[in-house]
């Protein structure tokens, strides 16, 4: 994209937080303070430059995320009940799983914490992640939505079914994405 939007880079409002930490670990942090409307020009700019046959890039459905989050398909009904997923699920965050509450006061490097079952890391906590679906409200406004919360929420906004709602072009320092690689023409599943 030629350019970092992060407010944790080294020329942006956070490059205080980690003016003590070396190059290879500044490019681990990952992206965030992009608007769902970034992610879209992200995504149509990777789409060109890749050009796999049969496959495309694009943000998650919901539903794609929450099973990403939960490491794939569980053993069994009750194994949905749970909050947090890790190598197995809990209904507790603990502040060596995920990066939440403020605790770090920035992101953290992607792969600082242990990964799910899919090996997936930073489902819950670091950055919120948009997703490709939308909500229309009362009023008729079209909200886009995020998941797994960010580093400043608390452990609550981190659940694998929490759901933030904004305006496509919102941006928030503790806001990135996650792609998802799928068949061509396909249309999203809910």
């Amino acid at each position: 994209m030629k350019s970092n939007p992060s407010h944790f880079s080294r020329t942006a409002a956070g490059k205080d937080a980690i003016k003590d930490m070396d190059e290879a670990k500044r490019k681990r942090l990952p992206v965030e303070s992009v608007s769902w409307d970034d992610c879209q020009e992200f995504v149509k700019r990777l789409n060109e430059m890749t050009r796999e046959d049969g496959w495309e890039y694009r943000l998650p459905t919901l539903a794609q995320w929450q099973y990403a989050c939960r490491g794939g398909e569980l053993w069994n009904k009750d194994a949905y009940g749970f909050d947090f997923y890790f190598d197995r699920p809990t209904n507790t965050l603990l502040p060596d799983r995920a990066n939440f509450n403020n605790t770090v006061g920035r992101t953290r490097e992607v792969g600082s914490y242990l990964p799910n079952r899919l090996g997936l890391y930073d489902m819950h906590g670091n950055v919120s992640e948009w997703c490709d679906d939308a909500q229309t409200d009362a009023e008729g406004n079209v909200r886009r939505m995020t998941h797994g919360g960010g580093w400043r929420h608390p452990a609550e906004w981190c659940r694998a079914v929490f759901l933030i709602r904004s305006q496509a072009f919102a941006r928030f320092n503790d806001c990135g994405l996650r792609v998802a690689r799928v068949p061509s023409g396909k249309t999203a599943t809910k």
